[in-house]
């Protein structure tokens, strides 16, 4: 049996190795890859750790908000090995109004920094360009356990639907949509298992990732297109406004999502679908759910760590 390389994993603690959705799911796909040695943020910070060597591999799956903190912990635990940041909002850094502005250049300054992986393409090269620093696209992925196409398009209880923490530029967007005679049905949020089950009950999930995001005060927010992709992995055609980093997903592979440039052309895009056959609409739905399955976008996290042994 072929040995697993070794994978020095950095986390927040076991609340975010196990419930937070997308960390979990990552965590899984590393576990199944790598042997995992495991280092809590206080155990960083404590010094209870065992150092990586020279040419071990260090992932960081910290929590942005935190890298400023332990910038001096991080330094001292990666000086041998160097470090694989993996971060889901990189815009935290960059934007107007971000959280964490700067972070990315300062790490990168104080810390032996491989790479940085980043869940936007268009993000990545933004910081590429602007600081200039070592960073890849990865893809957020969808378990294959969890890629499942559930009822047939005609049983499904909200024809229309979407379910998740209303903004105020969704609800607007709803209250046009349901204007114009197309009645969206909001749901709550729910914890992560019981929106796969719940998920399931929508035929086609409508919603609009705009934000408020500018640089220099020009909008420049190009988002993740993992939500769409859990949905259609769970056998919903999934509607959503376009921008630039729904190349880097491939989004064009997957038959069931279908992306609009104005909420005019929303409505479009929303009676084209009503116009596909049940039965076509089926077919689409259970290729989609295969190609997301045989994907498996979570590798891409490996295959970059792998390229650094």
């Amino acid at each position: 049996m072929t040995q697993k390389p070794k994978l020095h994993l950095l986390y927040t603690d076991v609340r975010q190795l196990r419930l937070n959705c997308f960390i979990a799911q990552l965590y899984e796909t590393l576990s199944e890859n790598f042997s995992l040695s495991l280092t809590s943020l206080k155990q960083l910070r404590d010094g209870d750790y065992n150092q990586p060597r020279r040419g071990e591999q260090v992932l960081s799956v910290l929590k942005q908000r935190t890298w400023q903190s332990v910038i001096p912990f991080l330094g001292r635990f990666c000086e041998k090995s160097g470090l694989i940041v993996y971060d889901q909002d990189p815009w935290e850094s960059y934007h107007d109004k971000a959280r964490c502005p700067g972070i990315y250049k300062r790490l990168n300054d104080l810390v032996n920094v491989k790479q940085f992986l980043v869940t936007s393409g268009w993000w990545a090269n933004h910081i590429r360009n602007t600081d200039n620093l070592p960073v890849s696209f990865v893809r957020m992925g969808v378990l294959g356990r969890n890629c499942n196409a559930g009822a047939d398009f005609a049983a499904r209880v909200h024809r229309l639907g979407f379910q998740g923490s209303l903004h105020g530029h969704r609800a607007k967007f709803y209250q046009f949509l349901r204007e114009s005679g197309q009645d969206v049905s909001c749901l709550p949020p729910v914890p992560y298992k019981d929106f796969l089950t719940s998920v399931q009950n929508i035929g086609v999930f409508v919603h609009d990732e705009h934000a408020d995001i500018c640089i220099d005060g020009v909008l420049s927010y190009n988002g993740i297109w993992i939500k769409d992709i859990e949905v259609a992995a769970r056998g919903c055609f999934a509607v959503r406004n376009t921008d630039l980093d729904m190349n880097f997903y491939d989004i064009d592979e997957l038959p069931t999502i279908f992306s609009y440039a104005t909420k005019e052309e929303a409505i479009n895009v929303l009676e084209r679908i009503q116009l596909i056959p049940d039965k076509e609409k089926d077919q689409m739905v259970q290729e989609t759910v295969n190609r997301i399955r045989e994907r498996n976008d979570w590798m891409t996290v490996v295959n970059v760590i792998l390229a650094h042994q």
